[in-house]
């Protein structure tokens, strides 16, 4: 009966710790999916800078061929694209990793028996998951401001693309000025982003201090 009641106690023990590695494990994937989010976002924050310093190069061109310029400008909206593409399914896995992680940290919490330690465990999973809903709100903030301006951007290049001549230049300018002035309310968001996301960050790291 004691050998029989000691390997319960060991299977007990071992689904314990298998559990508490799991939760581990969800919170570094979680926090490695957020560090990955907030990279491609300052990448194609700063994409987007470069292909609007491309458009305003050009239409700020004085003499010589066009063509050059245009083939810059071109090459930077299709990196500036794929940029926002990859931003996007990064913020999709980020998603699924929080999912998971919240689900099994409530699944853990249930399994607590002293109601004052489960409350004060309850009352953190809900800040953090308040905290994780601020990140995703101002990244959704981001992507509104983002993809119709990178939508401009792609039909200047279109226009470009049949009228590469200096009267179809002069006709963007004064809509390459517009997008120049309205590049700072666009990656406003996106910084705010970056830096939820850096804050974010810190509760779900086990190292203590900055």
């Amino acid at each position: 009966m004691k050998i029989k009641s000691s390997i319960q106690l060991l299977v007990v023990w071992t689904l314990a710790l298998f559990t508490a590695g799991s939760a581990w494990a969800g919170q570094e994937k979680l926090g490695a999916a957020m560090r990955d989010t907030r990279d491609e976002i300052g990448q194609t924050r700063d994409q987007l800078q470069t292909t609007v310093d491309s458009i305003s190069a050009l239409v700020s061109q004085k003499k010589g061929d066009l063509r050059p310029a245009y083939e810059q400008f071109e090459a930077q909206v299709a990196k500036t694209q794929a940029g926002a593409a990859a931003t996007r399914a990064r913020a999709q896995k980020m998603e699924t990793e929080a999912a998971t992680h919240f689900s099994a940290w409530r699944t853990e919490l249930d399994t607590i028996n002293n109601a004052k330690i489960k409350a004060k465990g309850v009352k953190r999973l809900e800040a953090v998951e308040k905290s994780y809903n601020r990140v995703t709100k101002q990244i959704q903030e981001a992507a509104e401001k983002f993809d119709p301006y990178l939508s401009d951007l792609a039909d200047m290049k279109k226009m470009l693309a049949n009228d590469l001549s200096p009267s179809g230049v002069k006709a963007l300018r004064g809509t390459v000025g517009d997008a120049k002035f309205h590049l700072t309310f666009v990656r406003r968001p996106l910084n705010d982003a970056i830096q939820d996301l850096d804050k974010m960050q810190k509760t779900l790291t086990s190292t203590v201090g900055p």
